[in-house]
């Protein structure tokens, strides 16, 4: 695997979900869902691309982290890339509850207002975890494996 691929992969990955969430805005901005079959098809893509991600990331990244960081024997790095992966796996879990409970246009034009709220608490904390992992764990990342 070319893994200086890889990591611009999930860097495009990355992207494509802030672009998923910008293209959400105004409903988050106004609570108001003018089309609510409109806005279930582009939060099911956000869904679709949320999940692929965070699975290629649970099953390559952060693995491979890991276990490089034990060949290292760098301990001081493990607790930290443990709290990375349960962090990752409670923000899964609240994504998972808000697509479930947002699953029918119906669903959504029947509580907008907690819609628009729930979507950009979900927001704020996925554009935040994909902060924290390009500007430290992508770092680590390249330094182990490509530089």
């Amino acid at each position: 695997m070319d893994r200086k691929e890889y990591l611009k992969r999930l860097e495009r990955e990355h992207e494509k979900i802030r672009r998923l969430f910008r293209e959400l805005e105004p409903i988050m901005d106004s609570c108001i869902v003018d089309d609510p079959a409109g806005i279930k098809d582009k939060v099911e893509r956000l869904k679709k691309t949320l999940v692929e991600h965070v699975r290629g990331e649970d099953e390559l990244f952060y693995s491979e982290l890991r276990k490089r960081a034990v060949e290292l024997k760098q301990d001081a790095l493990l607790p930290a890339l443990d709290l990375f992966i349960e962090e990752m796996r409670r923000i899964t879990s609240r994504a998972e509850e808000f697509f479930k409970d947002y699953s029918t246009p119906e669903d959504i034009a029947e509580r907008q207002g907690d819609f628009s709220m729930k979507l950009k608490n979900l927001e704020v904390e996925v554009l935040k975890r994909i902060e924290s992992e390009e500007k430290s764990l992508f770092y680590i990342y390249r330094a182990y494996f490509i530089d």
